[in-house]
């Protein structure tokens, strides 16, 4: 019976002579319970899924390529949430957060949602609005009358009839005092996690 060490010699030479000759060379690399590409200088976020006791991948929303951001929606604990890591590097391909040698996720902090959310491809956004129980988009636009007096108009991102707001932003003859309550009123819709498109 072939001793060990010529099975194994045999067996490597087996593998490199497969490697050399096969028409069609591609590697793929197993760690852990996720899979990666040697072609790709970074472990593709849609691999990640750790750490698996507490979160849940939904989708990926952003990846910015290799040394940069990558943002996903999924539940943590359960709840929804965005989740962000550093994509790795050919030095590097694991990333951060990592642990154990695995890479994780980990959480973003929610008042950073609509900013993140704003950075999705728009295709995405009201999707990732949706399932993290976010408002739509609100369009904001300024009505100009002959008379010259400013009206700041909302409504929904492509529903429905524009409503005029009341205050300082309804038919204001003082056009300062017009713009100021405006920069109030939009600083107060992002304060409360609205994401709005603004238009003069």
């Amino acid at each position: 019976m072939p001793q060990r060490s010529s099975l194994v010699r045999n067996g490597r030479a087996l593998v490199m002579n497969t490697i050399q000759y096969c028409s069609y060379f591609y590697v793929v690399l197993f760690v852990g319970s996720y899979v990666w590409r040697l072609d790709m200088s970074y472990i593709n976020p849609k691999d990640v899924h750790s750490p698996k006791n507490h979160w849940k991948l939904v989708d990926v929303i952003i990846d910015e390529g290799p040394g940069r951001c990558s943002y996903a929606i999924g539940t943590w604990d359960d709840e929804r949430r965005i989740g962000f890591r550093w994509n790795g590097t050919d030095e590097n391909p694991i990333g951060n957060p990592q642990s154990r040698g695995l890479p994780t996720w980990t959480m973003l902090d929610e008042k950073l949602h609509p900013a993140v959310i704003a950075l999705a491809p728009e295709d995405k956004q009201s999707l990732i609005s949706s399932y993290l129980n976010r408002p739509r988009r609100i369009e904001l636009v300024v009505d100009r009358h002959p008379s010259g007096r400013h009206t700041l108009k909302e409504r929904e991102e492509g529903k429905g009839m524009y409503r005029d707001l009341d205050g300082h932003l309804l038919a204001n003859i003082d056009e300062a005092e017009f713009y100021r309550a405006v920069a109030r009123e939009i600083a107060n819709r992002q304060e409360a996690g609205q994401h709005v498109i603004y238009r003069d």
